[in-house]
């Protein structure tokens, strides 16, 4: 079966360690767009808006790492740990990166790692759409000064859970990315509430119109409080991205859709399938591949005025905007559980 036959790609593995006995599943979905209501975000400052932090003018201007030597700056609620005194940990705004919420995300820069013991090499990893598994641990960060196994890591703990119930942790995460160094390539971060980590793959995120992650973590709560951590170990390889960590929720299961809910004791990834577009730019005529059955396609001029619409019924659609002006447009696509993916079209 092909990923494109349908608008999720359940994987479902039963659980059989004890790192992942409370958690009943991870999702993922390629959208930037929030899932959960999250009434009562139990996270605080999650997206990262408040802060010390100076707005971006230059590199190596402040860092969140303590360990760092370059200047410190501090994000409010969060404690950061690990990386070294050559960590480049800073905050990002929307000249680097999509920003999921608000005007900045949080950028994990620590280098170099070689998770399959030689830089460059990811051939160990066994990647499960956005589940990574480490078969020999933590990369380490191959140059001195990064933090070796332990990352640079931002954690918060959460408190006023009650013991059994279950809860859902929901984030952004993209990563940076730049046409000059042709960073193209997705890389791994882990996030750990408590059970050990969870390793995941982010991709980069250049602008305005790309397309992120969103994350589920639905779990247990085996305590009253639990620490939320994220760790970014660096580069794994010479195209791959960095972590950029944006708009952190945490709330109870009431306030996600019951469409996103998972089964309990099923560890499983739900996967939306990112549509392509090509040609871009093009004379007007654009192919949208990796649709499913009843997705709306909509385009729309540079005001926000809708041009085109139409429902699809096969897993490849084109549109035709040839008689229209030359110039930039966007699309949106509205997929089944009202998932959205949008971005730019150029009509040449």
């Amino acid at each position: 079966m092909k990923p494109s036959e349908k608008t999720l790609l359940l994987l479902t593995i039963i659980l059989n360690t004890s790192v992942f006995s409370q958690v009943q599943c991870v999702s993922c979905y390629q959208q930037n767009q929030r899932i959960g209501t999250a009434a009562a975000n139990l996270i605080v400052n999650g997206s990262f808006e408040i802060s010390n932090c100076p707005t971006w003018t230059s590199p190596y201007q402040n860092t969140f790492c303590t360990n760092s030597s370059y200047p410190h700056c501090t994000i409010n609620n969060w404690l950061p740990t690990g990386g070294g005194v050559n960590t480049y940990a800073w905050l990002y705004d929307s000249t680097h990166s999509f920003i999921a919420d608000g005007l900045r995300a949080v950028y994990f820069g620590n280098f170099f790692c070689a998770p399959c013991g030689t830089y460059g090499d990811t051939s160990c990893l066994s990647n499960n759409g956005c589940i990574s598994t480490l078969p020999m641990g933590n990369p380490v960060s191959i140059v001195s000064g990064y933090g070796d196994t332990t990352g640079v890591s931002l954690q918060q703990t959460i408190s006023g859970l009650i013991v059994g119930n279950t809860y859902v942790l929901e984030f952004w995460a993209g990563g940076e990315g730049d046409t000059v160094s042709n960073i193209n390539k997705p890389s791994v971060f882990a996030v750990d509430i408590a059970f050990g980590n969870i390793t995941l793959r982010n991709k980069p995120t250049y602008s305005s119109s790309s397309i992120g992650t969103r994350y589920i973590i639905q779990f247990k709560a085996t305590g009253v409080s639990h620490t939320v951590k994220f760790t970014n170990w660096g580069h794994i390889c010479p195209k791959c991205t960095e972590l950029v960590l944006d708009d952190v929720l945490l709330y109870s299961l009431s306030d996600l859709p019951a469409s996103y809910h998972c089964t309990t004791g099923i560890y499983q990834e739900s996967l939306m399938q990112e549509v392509s577009v090509s040609p871009n730019p093009s004379n007007g005529v654009f192919i949208f591949d990796s649709l499913s059955d009843k997705d709306l396609v909509e385009v729309f001029d540079i005001t926000g005025r809708i041009i085109q619409s139409e429902i699809c019924t096969n897993n490849t659609h084109t549109i035709d905007i040839s008689n229209k002006a030359k110039g930039i447009y966007l699309y949106r696509i509205t997929q089944s559980g009202g998932r959205v993916q949008q971005g730019k079209l150029v009509l040449q």
